[in-house]
Formats: structure tokens, C-alpha cells, sequence
């Protein structure tokens, strides 16, 4: 077949709409709209006899334990709210609602018991929790020989270029000789003492050249500490958690994508979570390293990048392609999305996504195609009119340079993906990626901003995942499941249609919750969340509102909703936005994804507007502003 680029434009006509004021209160799902406090009918507070106060212990827990760090977060909550709280004879402040929390550092003891004590008209209940406290391991000593705790770095797979060395530390006994060697039977080698670490003892490092890979796979790091002491000698030996091999010069291994959420990262750095673009499940690549937990897709192009290992399946077999044949591409347009389509595609193809429509008036971007056959052509159309398209240029294979297609839009992009399929018909063959910019709402109208608009939301945790949990026992999977019912109400009064991921007090994997918005495909993906600190932080050190993106086309989404949410609910506050890799706010590409967390439960302060329905709704309603802002008024 010809290598063809065959234009298909499609416009619309657009309605212009004049933003709407928010609607009245009403409550219009089948989801719980009322906080129902379940922890304090079930199991409930503990009460020493009638009469006396209702005390309820939240943190620690029970069954906890055992805790690491200097200090415990405890909360609770008691009733009547006027009873005095003492926690071993200290006298607790108790907040508005009868709640009270705080943080208290522990004793030297490796456990200890806690004793609160309620007190209200001459009666008293006492709940008691026994705490385990895990110390920090101390560093091995000179004698006996012993392995540190963290016993080596680094750990994991690494398969690296021929004659490439790898730095590796050994942490034990100090002042001893320690040795490694590659494999059961390879020659064990010196290793050179180095400065004691101050919590893994004695450091012992070496430059080791990882043997070329065979038909037995990658060989196990085996490490051994030799030495004497007044009189005495011994030696200890283990198997390591690090297994090595070097690529001969000229091979590339095959690898496959396993998971069509897989994420293309930007580096090898292990502390660097930077990902842009997903992968298409069977996507093929050649392997050239791997480091830790990630392998590295290098094609020859200048075009590099990294996967997780744990999406990945690689066969240690040369690499033989052939790079998959896009002979014709397809150009769709319609008023808000960009379409290239390969319905002859036999299979996906790796591809880098380069968005640069937020740093300039150019609205740029650029999509690298290093998996391709490099004799890919295309010639596009001279004018795509009608959409979001100002210019289509392809640019093929030339030395090191993938074929590419570089693009120029009428306004910034709103997501992006490469999908199977060449079309939404199911089961048809080929390939294709989708470029979105804001959606079009033609339907709309004065009353009914948001009609034609596709909004899903997603009720953070539940089942068995509770979330965090206030002084009071409110549970944050239960306040974000009210919360979503009031977002839903508001947005559908507002003319959008609404999905959820969850509408039950049911477990939602995380990756089903992305794949639902994948299988729904939204104009816009709300995660809802309520934020705490951790155990050992003081539950008063942050409160308010923040909004978090991932990808930079979901940022302006962030802040217009983070800007709306703010005014409402703590107006004496700067919106915070921030940039974070949580899953559902990575794993979702075609449609900004934006996770809101409105308060902190652990704040006896924002516990007490989040218990009350009145500031779930107000909450609510800013959402739903900030989402019909983001969706309909003039961008930037």
C-alpha cells in the first residue's frame, strides 16, 4: 500500500456562553449526602459505667504498632465536650466538638503505656493503649561480625553496557576485610574500607565490572566480611539482592509492554518519578540498561527514555524488530481534537509526546515516533480548518531523528494518548494518537454551562481502605463519598453529565479507577480527597485546601479549581497547587486529571467544618465553579 496521509476534517460550529451563576442546593444522587460518624456508633466510644463520659481513642490505635520515630500523633474525642481529657495525668486541650489531639514524644522504654483519662461530673472513664516502640537498629559493632541492616547498595537488576562499571557499598562490622564476587562460583575480589556510615556501621566499596550476559541470566552479588578479634577470627558470607550483567556492544534485548498504563519516564535517576506519555499493552522495544527497577528503551534516535520494570517483560533475546510499518496515516479533525490514525498498524509503537503548548503563545507540541520503521512518509494536509490545528508537519527519519510530526495548535492542549485501535469501534485493528484541546460545548447555554460536558469523579479510598481518620473518628473515605454526591449534584444542575468511579463503600483498585476513566473517556478526571499528616507529625501543623496535577496540560485546570475552592472555604489563604505522582493523576492522559484535597481530618479545626453537611456542600459548590470556570471561561 502507498504511504499515504489521508485528511478527514470534520468542523463544528460553536456556541458562544456567557458564564452562569451556580445553582440552588439539592441532592440528586443515589449516594450518601450525610456524614454518618460510623466510628462512633461502631465500635463507639467506652464508657466506665452510666453516667460517666463517652471516651473514644482514634490514635493509637488499638492494635497498632509497633511505631518508629521520636514522637506519636494521639486523637480522640469525648463527650460530654466539656469533661477534662488527661493523658498520664497531663491535661489535654479539648476542641469545639469534643475532640482533641496532639502530638507527645516517647519515653526511652522500648513500649510504654498510655492512659486517657475523661472526666465530667464527678465520674471518669480511663482507655488505656500499650505502644511498642521500634528503635532505630544500631550500627554493627567491630565484633562480632555482622551485616548492617540495609546491608548493601544498590540492590535490584542491573544490566549495564559492555565494560561499564557499578559502583557498590557494603555495610557491616567496621574495620574488617570485606570481598564480593560475581555468581556461586565466580573469584572473590577485594573491597576498599571507605568512612563508617553513622547508622550502617563500617562502608566497603568496589567498582565491579558485571560479567556479559549468558544463557544462565543475570548473577547474584554474593558479599563476604572476614576478620579477627582479640585472638579470634571468623568470617560471614550472604547472598545479595543485586543481580549483574553487561550488554555485549551491538545487542539490544526485547523487550514488551505488559500493562497499557505503563509509564515512559524521563530518567534513570531512581529519586526522579517525571513521567510523560503511556504505553500502549504489547508495545515492543529494544532493552539497553537496566538499572534498579527500570529499564531503558533506546532505538538509536536521540530519542531515550525508561520504564518500570514492573510493566515490562523482557526476554533477554536479541532485539530482531522489525520497527513496525505506519504506511498510512489518517488525519481526523474535529472542532477540539487531532487524530492520526494507522489503521494498518499490526502493532503499537513506541512514541515520545513533547508538550510545549503551556510555555508560549505557540501552543507547540511534538510527537516522536522512534519506534516506527524509519521509512515512514506522510504528507499532510496544507490546512486542517475547523479545529485546533494552526499546522501538521512531518518530518521523517533522518540520522539520528525518529520521524516526528510536529504541531501547532490554536490553543493549549487538554490531553493526549496513543490508543489502539484506529478507531473507537471495538476490536477493529491498528493504532492510533488522539490530541485534544478543550472540549467544545456546543450544547450549552446560559442555564446549562456545562451541557455536552463529561465529567467523572473519584471518591478516594474505601472498602477496607479507610483513609485518614479524624480525632472525632470521621473517616476521609466517607467524607469524600459524600462529597462526590454533592459535586455530582452540582455539576449536573450545571447541564454536565457525571460519572463516578465509586458510589458505594466499596474497594475501587487504583488502576481501575484509571481504567474507568479510560473505558468512560472524560473531559475531565476529579479525584476527591481529605489530607492528614503522618503519625509521628503534629496533627495542627497545616491545614486548607490543595490541588495537585501531574502532566502540565492538567495544570491550569488545577489552579482555576485550587483558585475557586480556596475563595470558598478559607479566603484568607493563597490557592496552593501543586505537582505530584499520585496514580490516578498519572495514569490518566486524554483528559486534565486533577486530585483535590480540601481539608486536613487530622485538624481539629477543618475536622469541624468537614463534619458539618453544609461546608461539604459549600465545598462542593466551589469545586463545580472552578470545574464550569476551567471549562468555559477564556483561557490564558
Amino acid at each position: 500500500m502507498p504511504r499515504l496521509c489521508i485528511p478527514l476534517v470534520l468542523t463544528l460550529v460553536v456556541a458562544l456562553i456567557a458564564p452562569a451563576p451556580l445553582p440552588a442546593q439539592s441532592a440528586g444522587s443515589d449516594m450518601p449526602t450525610e456524614i454518618t460518624e460510623r466510628l462512633w456508633r461502631d465500635p463507639g466510644p467506652e464508657q466506665d459505667g452510666p453516667g460517666a463520659p463517652r471516651l473514644m481513642v482514634v490514635y493509637p490505635a488499638a492494635a497498632g504498632g509497633p511505631y518508629d520515630g521520636e514522637a506519636m500523633r494521639y486523637a480522640g474525642r469525648v463527650d460530654p465536650e466539656d469533661a477534662t481529657v488527661t493523658l498520664n495525668g497531663d491535661e489535654l486541650q479539648v476542641y469545639p466538638g469534643g475532640v482533641f489531639t496532639g502530638l507527645r514524644r516517647f519515653g526511652d522504654a522500648e513500649s510504654e503505656t498510655w492512659t486517657f483519662r475523661a472526666a465530667a461530673g464527678g465520674k471518669t472513664t480511663t482507655v488505656s493503649r500499650s505502644l511498642r516502640i521500634r528503635r532505630p537498629a544500631p550500627p554493627p559493632a567491630h565484633w562480632p561480625l555482622q551485616f548492617a541492616s540495609w546491608p548493601h547498595s544498590p540492590s535490584g537488576l542491573f544490566v549495564l553496557p559492555e565494560g561499564e562499571e557499578l559502583e557498590i557499598k557494603l555495610f557491616a562490622s567496621p574495620g574488617h576485610s570485606a570481598e564480593y564476587r560475581i555468581g556461586e562460583a565466580g573469584a572473590w575480589r577485594a573491597m576498599t574500607p571507605a568512612e563508617p556510615h553513622p547508622r550502617l556501621g563500617g562502608v566497603y566499596t568496589a567498582s565491579l565490572t558485571p560479567p556479559l550476559l549468558d544463557d544462565a541470566g543475570p548473577r547474584t552479588v554474593h558479599f563476604r566480611l572476614s576478620g579477627s578479634h582479640e585472638g579470634r577470627s571468623d568470617r560471614i558470607e550472604r547472598a545479595s539482592a543485586l543481580r549483574v550483567a553487561a550488554r555485549p556492544d551491538g545487542v539490544r534485548y526485547a523487550g514488551r509492554v505488559t500493562n497499557y498504563l505503563a509509564n515512559y519516564l524521563k530518567h534513570s535517576d531512581p529519586e526522579n518519578w517525571d513521567r510523560y506519555g503511556q504505553l500502549v499493552k504489547g508495545t515492543p522495544f529494544p532493552v539497553t540498561e537496566v538499572r534498579g527497577d527500570r529499564c531503558k528503551a533506546d532505538f538509536g534516535r536521540g530519542e531515550t527514555g525508561w520504564l518500570e520494570l514492573e510493566h515490562v517483560k523482557i526476554d533477554w533475546e536479541p532485539f530482531a524488530g522489525p520497527a513496525p510499518r505506519l504506511d498510512e496515516t489518517r488525519v481526523v479533525v474535529t472542532s477540539d481534537s487531532l487524530t492520526l490514525a494507522w489503521p494498518d498498524a499490526a502493532q503499537p509503537v513506541l512514541y515520545v509526546f513533547d508538550d510545549r503548548s503551556h510555555a508560549g503563545p505557540e501552543h507547540e507540541v511534538r510527537l516522536s515516533l522512534p519506534g516506527a520503521d524509519e521509512s515512514m512518509r506522510c504528507d499532510p494536509p496544507d490546512s486542517l480548518p475547523g479545529g485546533p490545528v494552526d499546522s501538521l508537519q512531518f518530518r521523517p527519519a533522518e540520522g539520528a531523528a525518529a520521524p516526528a510530526f510536529l504541531i501547532s495548535l490554536t490553543r493549549p492542549l487538554w490531553g493526549y494518548s496513543m490508543l489502539a485501535g484506529a478507531s473507537d469501534e471495538a476490536d477493529q485493528p491498528g493504532l492510533r494518537f488522539v490530541l485534544r484541546t478543550r472540549p467544545r460545548l456546543p450544547a450549552a447555554t446560559a442555564a446549562k454551562p456545562l451541557a455536552g460536558a463529561r465529567i467523572m469523579l473519584d471518591a478516594g479510598h474505601g472498602g477496607d481502605d479507610l483513609g485518614a481518620i479524624g480525632p472525632s473518628g470521621l473517616v476521609e473515605a466517607d467524607l469524600n463519598l459524600v462529597q462526590a454526591a454533592w459535586v455530582q449534584t452540582y455539576l449536573e444542575e450545571l447541564g454536565a453529565e457525571v460519572e463516578q468511579t465509586r458510589r458505594s463503600h466499596a474497594t475501587v483498585d487504583l488502576d481501575e479507577r484509571a481504567l474507568a476513566a479510560h473505558r468512560w473517556d472524560p473531559d475531565l478526571f476529579v479525584s476527591l480527597h481529605h489530607n492528614s499528616v503522618g503519625f509521628t507529625s503534629d496533627p495542627l501543623a497545616d491545614s486548607g485546601p490543595i490541588v495537585f496535577y501531574h502532566y502540565d496540560h492538567a495544570r491550569p485546570v488545577a489552579e482555576t479549581v485550587g483558585e475557586a475552592l480556596t475563595s470558598a472555604i478559607a479566603p484568607d489563604r493563597s490557592p496552593r497547587v501543586n505537582s505530584a505522582v499520585f496514580r490516578v493523576a498519572r495514569n490518566v492522559l486524554l483528559a486534565p486529571s486533577i486530585l483535590i484535597e480540601t481539608g486536613y481530618v487530622c485538624n481539629p479545626h477543618d475536622e469541624a467544618a468537614l463534619r458539618r453537611t453544609e461546608s461539604i456542600k459549600q465545598s462542593a459548590r466551589a469545586i463545580a465553579e472552578g470545574i464550569r470556570a476551567a471549562l468555559t471561561e477564556p483561557a490564558d
